[in-house]
């Protein structure tokens, strides 16, 4: 099965770096991911594509990212509660912040390619069932 992942990362190392990590297949799933700078580009491509899964810095130009994943969430709006987002953070919000924005998970920076990979791979399997 192909999942679609959203990286929103204004960081060009760090998003590079979590494309390569993400975009990886496993002996189950394989994974296409497209890229934002910043979380309005972010909203746009969300919007385009409907990925099933969005790793989303919080602290990037434009807008933040727990205003990405509010919006996502919004009853009123997308109200989608099946697309996996995790936040990811160098000390600009606590996982509790996070979680209460409506991500389903958070890293802090920095992280190992063995988390983001676990967390990518566990939505997967929830997305499966």
């Amino acid at each position: 099965m192909l999942y679609k992942i959203l990286v929103a990362e204004d960081d060009i190392v760090v998003k590079r770096s979590l494309a390569i990590f993400l975009g990886k297949s496993s002996d189950e799933y394989d994974f296409e991911v497209v890229e934002a700078k910043d979380g309005v580009e972010a909203l746009e491509l969300y919007e385009a594509e409907r990925p099933d899964m969005i790793f989303t810095d919080h602290s990037m130009p434009e807008m933040f990212g727990d205003d990405v994943v509010r919006r996502i969430r919004d009853p009123n709006g997308y109200n989608d509660h099946r697309t996996r987002i995790c936040m990811l953070s160098a000390g600009t919000i606590s996982e509790g912040a996070a979680i209460a924005a409506g991500a389903d998970d958070f890293l802090g920076k920095p992280f190992g390619k063995a988390d983001v990979i676990a967390i990518r791979d566990r939505y997967a399997e929830e997305l499966d069932t």
